[in-house]
């Protein structure tokens, strides 16, 4: 699932719907009722905090996803080791910022791709 701000708008409007389902319950002394919607919440809310992490979500293209799936099969790494070493490279290339020589290094490359 995609930490989109829509996808935690509905998570958390569910976990508030469990929760008041959890306090109903409560008062109504119904137990296995209160069981339910605690757990509920429970789930909800360790999705939301998995959902809450530091990392940005970047949407790609569908063949660029199916070359990080492929190369990741054939490497047996993740997929997210795969894209943040190719997004590395990329910078280390192209971005003079990053690279400190930009470019150098992108005429370095040039030479060894036609070489």
């Amino acid at each position: 699932m995609l930490p989109t701000a829509r996808n935690r708008f509905v998570l958390v409007l569910a976990a508030i719907t469990s929760a008041v389902g959890a306090l109903d319950a409560a008062f109504s002394r119904e137990w296995d009722l209160f069981a339910v919607f605690a757990l509920t919440l429970l789930l909800l809310v360790v999705l939301l905090v998995q959902l809450g992490g530091r990392r940005q979500t970047v949407l790609l293209r569908a063949d660029l996803v199916a070359w990080l799936r492929a190369r990741a099969s054939r490497t047996g790494e993740p997929m997210e080791a795969v894209a943040e070493r190719a997004i590395a490279t990329y910078r280390l290339v192209y971005d003079e910022d990053a690279a400190g020589d930009g470019a150098a290094a992108a005429a370095d490359h040039e030479h060894t791709r036609s070489g």
